[in-house]
């Protein structure tokens, strides 16, 4: 059986998902107010999280990795990639 992103897997490795980071899904750092938001989005939800530990001129700890698609649906109806998506309490099942 297929695992999907609403679904929490038993091991990242094993869920086959896209895991990425804010960062690496906008370009840019996402900063504290929106990593808050959602972190808290994913949490509700049960969505499979994991974490990795970075190390940059401006940031040495770790960061928090999403699915993909788990982005994708949370940023979707916004033009500007920083903005919040407004119905982040319905998600789509």
């Amino acid at each position: 059986m297929k695992n999907n992103f609403w679904s929490k897997p038993s091991t990242t490795a094993d869920s086959g998902l896209d895991m990425v980071s804010l960062f690496d899904y906008l370009g840019h750092a996402a900063g504290k107010e929106l990593g808050k938001r959602i972190a808290g989005v994913a949490a509700r939800h049960n969505i499979s999280t994991s974490t990795r530990h970075v190390s940059t001129k401006k940031y040495t700890g770790l960061v928090m990795l999403y699915p993909k698609n788990f982005l994708d649906w949370y940023f979707k109806d916004e033009t500007d990639d920083t903005s919040f998506y407004t119905n982040d309490d319905k998600l789509p099942f």
